[in-house]
């Protein structure tokens, strides 16, 4: 549709809204007067022809009836979002039906979206009805029901590792560097069969939970993801990682990269047997009492400007490293751990002095209590006598101002890399916890409602998939030097929405204009919007991998 605007020989305009026919197969088209505006302001026809090239939409009272917004429908950050879903190729999957594929679909990118008004099932398919997307995927508002979405949870559950070997299979390179980590994630209720109170990452020690372990490329891009019951031990998990990496995805001469969590006989044996080489650090209690029994072999005037230092002992090399912001830290907790627990030991040391306190035992149980409260028994020494007290700091205090912002790595990588590459490549790390930390902050993976395993499984799994989404967009900007999350920039187009315009009884649908800012942030991401008439363009630009859906 469109407005013409006709002068006569009279000296008078009329204005007409028209569309565009065929009739009786005719080759060009014919107008067709849809509403007749003449007997409206100029104003009013100037906001309904801009309306219908997709100007914003403005309430204008004096319109006699003509034309009405029947509705504004969300639309551009899911369009956007819809390019990257497909490129997952999921749809190849034979599981899923064509049905169950928009289904899968809408609860994907509504969760990638706005996972705040998408935590359920029930107000997934309510946002979903006030969206386009069922315009888009050719079907309509009552498609979006809560009770379709559970058989496709339950099949995400059951068919998850075809769904993993697939988007290994579309990987264009196989990485050499696999990072491996694992959070928690909390119940409100019971949970299911594999809920269990555990180490709360999420500081809800009376929850109970599961454990999530994650393998990820150097990227942050998921590879494989077990769910395990809440009670699982960090250390017991690698070797049934190292087990999936070589058996289903046939992987040999990587580089894992761990937390220090992770270190343990039994992982480095897993790793060792299946040939793979690995970076870890080791535990700081750990790396502190290595770097004391090495202290008269250390040479700290070795550490170069970039606060490294290396050597190799029995077999492994271990890179020393030291991180300035870590020591700035470490040095005011210190400072302020040592300095509390020495003004209450000052104060004992006066009280018995003066005779206010006698007793040799009170004393002692006194100076006992100071420091475990503190939790500074390892920085002091002291004497107790009856009447009397006397207190020192160990040298432990002064040999950790040397370490401070220190942390040991452990590697079977004996000869290359350079030592500031293995710090860097452990320093990847931190990719495997921004997945968690936008699968848990972002996209609300906690806490969980859910009570069956099958809806248990598939509600962690939904997420990650989201997550997935928001990260192969978050990397195609990355390649036009564009640093926003993908959440920031989805937020971007939320104003993008598809009208529906009734107009003279006809309904048309115009996609919002966008602005010059929005058609720059569109090119970053590769993806064109659909503007003006909505159907007219619908067909142009949409990806060929749903088109026969509509």
């Amino acid at each position: 549709m469109f407005v013409r605007t006709v002068n006569k020989g009279n000296g008078k305009q009329y204005h007409y809204v028209l569309r565009s026919v065929r009739k009786n197969g005719k080759a060009h088209p014919v107008h067709e007067i849809v509403a007749d505006l003449t007997a409206l302001p100029a104003a009013v026809v100037d906001v309904v022809r801009g309306m219908l090239k997709g100007a914003a939409v403005r309430v204008v009272a004096d319109t006699a009836g003509v034309v009405r917004v029947k509705a504004t429908l969300r639309f551009a950050p899911l369009w956007i979002a819809l390019h990257f879903w497909l490129d997952l190729g999921l749809r190849r999957l034979s599981f899923l039906s064509a049905g169950d594929f928009v289904n899968l679909t809408g609860m994907v990118l509504a969760r990638t979206v706005s996972p705040v008004e998408c935590r359920s099932e029930a107000r997934t398919a309510e946002w979903l009805r006030k969206s386009a997307l069922h315009l888009v995927l050719g079907g309509s508002l009552r498609q979006w029901d809560r009770n379709a979405f559970y058989p496709i949870i339950g099949k995400l559950s059951e068919h998850w590792e075809e769904i993993e070997d697939h988007l290994w299979t579309q990987r264009t390179s196989v990485p050499r560097l696999y990072l491996y980590d694992i959070t928690s994630t909390y119940f409100e209720g019971q949970g299911g069969s594999f809920a269990a109170l555990g180490h709360s990452r999420d500081e809800r020690p009376g929850n109970p939970q599961v454990v999530i372990a994650l393998v990820a490329d150097e990227q942050g891009l998921p590879i494989a993801m077990r769910i395990l019951p809440g009670n699982t031990k960090d250390a017991s998990t690698v070797a049934a990682a190292v087990s999936d990496l070589k058996r289903r995805f046939g992987v040999a001469n990587a580089v894992a990269i761990m937390d220090r969590g992770m270190r343990g006989e039994a992982n480095t044996e897993a790793l060792k047997e299946a040939q793979l080489d690995y970076i870890m650090a080791l535990p700081h209690k750990q790396a502190r009492e290595f770097l004391v029994a090495r202290s008269d072999r250390l040479q700290w005037e070795l550490f170069d400007e970039r606060h490294l230092a290396e050597w190799i002992e029995d077999g492994k090399r271990y890179v020393l490293c030291r991180n300035p912001n870590s020591a700035a830290r470490d040095h005011r907790t210190r400072d302020r751990i040592v300095g509390r627990a020495a003004r209450r030991l000052e104060s004992l040391k006066t009280m018995a002095e003066k005779g206010r306190i006698k007793d040799r035992d009170r004393i002692l149980a006194r100076a006992v209590r100071i420091l475990t409260q503190a939790k500074a028994a390892k920085f002091f020494t002291y004497e107790v006598g009856t009447g009397s007290f006397r207190y020192e700091t160990t040298e432990l205090v002064k040999m950790m101002e040397l370490y401070e912002g220190c942390y040991v790595l452990e590697t079977t990588l004996l000869e290359q890399p350079a030592k500031t590459e293995i710090d860097q490549t452990y320093r990847n790390q931190r990719e495997i916890e921004e997945v968690f930390k936008s699968c848990k902050d972002e996209l609300h993976l906690r806490p969980n409602f859910h009570k069956k395993d099958a809806n248990i499984l598939g509600h962690i799994r939904l997420t990650f998939l989201a997550h997935l989404v928001k990260k192969r967009l978050e990397l195609k900007l990355r390649t036009a030097a564009c640093t926003d999350r993908g959440s920031t920039f989805l937020a971007r187009f939320s104003d993008i929405a598809v009208n529906e315009l009734d107009i003279g009884g006809e309904t048309q649908q115009v996609v919002t204009e966008l602005s010059p800012q929005q058609r720059r942030s569109a090119d970053l991401a590769g993806v064109r919007i659909p503007q003006g008439p909505f159907v007219g363009t619908l067909r142009k630009l949409l990806p060929k991998t749903v088109q026969h859906l509509i």
